[in-house]
């Protein structure tokens, strides 16, 4: 069931996550076409002044933007991958500390990517510069996330990070 993102904002959590379903523009369509999976970017959710921001990765680097910006974008929402009583705080923890140092945007990660992914050669990946997945792993990690998610690649899509957690969504929202 789509809802409309009025209808589940206050039930998301610091720590939930979204997975964008972009279907226009060139970038989330090679994504698309690559990965060969629907989902075009992720970002961590967390609330600050009664606003429900994502965290995350863009072009011009480590970005906080109003969720209600995704408006008119399908959006899956999904549980935060750690289950622990402190896990709201975690969340926050982690996307503060991310959040407050500048990573580069790894542009030449993007081309590197549907290299390894189409043709089926490695060419590696850049350590320190990030895009949105590796962004939002590295988030993960800090929070003391374990499992698949350590050993994914930093050059992974954003259908790929939905994969290794094989949750279904708390909410898919209409865009």
């Amino acid at each position: 069931m789509r809802y409309k993102y009025e209808e589940v904002r206050d039930q998301i959590k610091d720590g939930d996550w979204i997975g964008v379903k972009r279907r226009n523009g060139f970038v989330p369509n090679m994504i698309r076409l690559i990965s060969r999976k629907p989902y075009t970017h992720v970002a961590g959710c967390i609330w600050q002044d009664k606003r429900l921001y994502v965290a995350g990765m863009l072009g011009c680097g480590n970005v906080l933007i109003p969720l209600s910006q995704y408006k008119g974008i399908e959006f899956d929402v999904f549980p935060s991958p750690l289950e622990a009583p402190d896990t709201e705080y975690k969340a926050r923890e982690s996307i503060a500390k991310n959040m407050g140092v500048h990573i580069p945007y790894a542009f030449l990660d993007l081309g590197l990517t549907a290299i390894r992914k189409w043709l089926k050669l490695d060419l590696g990946h850049s350590n320190n510069k990030l895009y949105c997945t590796a962004w939002l792993k590295k988030v993960f990690v800090d929070m003391g996330v374990t499992g698949p998610i350590e050993q994914m690649r930093g050059d992974s899509s954003p259908g790929d990070l939905v994969d290794a957690f094989g949750k279904p969504p708390k909410f898919s929202v209409a865009g």
